[in-house]
């Protein structure tokens, strides 16, 4: 079905695909392998669709849109300095040394 306003469904794909990523990755996925794996989908998708459903087409202006999104994620991730494992893992406050207990 044709969107209503014109580019509505390729800014969907973008987003779609580039939260996908950002929230993988943020929830501690491996970025390589996940770009990889959104990347792939974003083109399988759109041929499963061209060749063996029969309602649907394929689009080769979606693949470019989910690919957009893909990079429009990985450098918010990398401006952000979240594409790299650890960058927000949880460090537990360092304990007070035991005292007497007594105060000074």
């Amino acid at each position: 079905m044709p969107s209503p306003v014109l580019g509505t469904d390729k800014l969907a794909h973008m987003a779609l695909f580039g939260v996908v990523l950002w929230t993988g990755v943020r929830a501690g996925l491996r970025q390589r392998p996940l770009l990889v794996t959104l990347a792939i989908n974003a083109v399988a998708s759109e041929v499963v669709q061209a060749l063996w459903l029969a309602k649907r087409s394929g689009d080769v202006w979606d693949t470019v849109a989910d690919l957009i999104g893909l990079a429009l994620a990985l450098l918010l991730l990398r401006r952000t300095g979240r594409d790299r494992p650890g960058r927000d893992a949880f460090v537990p406050p360092a304990k007070a040394p035991a005292g007497d207990g007594t105060r000074p």
